[in-house]
């Protein structure tokens, strides 16, 4: 699908999605939430205030999210395909793209988590 990802795999940075989350409720800073999922999976629910861009159209990333040097905490259901997302926005050109895994490990009592 998309060669040549192998530098980036390695630069990856990952966080657990329950420290995602006690960052987004503090909202120290500018995060954008990238949700991955395939718009249907996107619809049973997702994490409040996320955009979503499936795997493969992340080329509309750059016109969907502007700055490239946004900080992107990315999921999607279980973390293969956010870690994937992660290295093809890094070969983008975005500097900050986080790994926060997937949306299963989320409670669904947790007050982020919109349907």
């Amino acid at each position: 699908m998309h060669s040549g990802l192998g530098y980036f795999h390695a630069k990856i940075q990952s966080i657990p999605m329950k420290e995602a989350l006690e960052k987004l409720k503090e909202r120290e800073d500018q995060i954008t939430l990238l949700d991955v999922r395939l718009p249907y999976e996107y619809e049973k629910g997702h994490l409040k205030g996320s955009i979503n861009i499936p795997l493969s159209q992340l080329e509309q990333a750059e016109k969907k999210i502007g700055d490239k040097d946004r900080r992107l905490f990315v999921y999607c259901r279980t973390g293969a395909r956010s870690a994937q997302a992660c290295a093809i926005l890094m070969k983008m050109g975005f500097t900050e793209p986080i790994n926060i895994g997937g949306i299963e490990e989320v409670d669904e009592r947790e007050k982020l988590f919109e349907s």
